[in-house]
């Protein structure tokens, strides 16, 4: 496992452990920081792996949008996101 994808599933802890704990704005920062971290990653995983984060993504987005903290957490944690 490479630093960045260490990284990005350390942020994943942290943004999931801040919305369950209804800190919103610290669980927002550590998404946006999650965000950052997750995206070039996908440039490195293999097709097929980052067509299957595809529809996690939209969902995982579409929570944020809704402001269903908890099902993000959920889906961050146990979507299986590829790395």
């Amino acid at each position: 496992m490479t630093t960045a994808e260490e990284s990005c599933r350390e942020l994943i802890r942290r943004v999931a452990g801040a919305f369950r704990l209804g800190m919103e704005a610290d669980g927002n920062a550590a998404f946006v920081s999650f965000v950052d971290c997750y995206i070039p990653l996908l440039d490195k995983i293999p097709p097929q792996r980052a067509q299957v984060a595809q529809p996690l993504l939209q969902k995982i987005f579409t929570a944020q949008q809704n402001r269903d903290y908890l099902y993000l957490a959920d889906l961050l944690e146990y979507g299986g996101l590829p790395f």
